[in-house]
């Protein structure tokens, strides 16, 4: 992930890219990460803010978990 002024602006996880490269990276349980303050990058593949983003990824994997979960009335 890169950022400009604080928000993300670019992101890449393998082959994805901008706002589901990040939604990728909230699926993570664990992991360790670094933070290089000499990097930038001038491409903007993200298309919201980083609140929405994070807003945005957080819903989808609530719905995700929620979707695994088995259905007690179906029980």
């Amino acid at each position: 992930m890169y950022f400009t002024d604080g928000q993300i602006n670019h992101a890449i996880y393998g082959e994805l890219k901008g706002d589901e490269a990040v939604y990728k990276v909230l699926t993570w349980g664990a992991g360790t990460f670094e933070i290089d303050f000499s990097r930038s990058s001038s491409e903007q593949t993200v298309t919201q803010s980083t609140q929405g983003l994070l807003l945005e990824g957080l819903r989808l994997l609530d719905e995700s978990n929620r979707d695994a979960e088995p259905n007690a009335l179906e029980a």
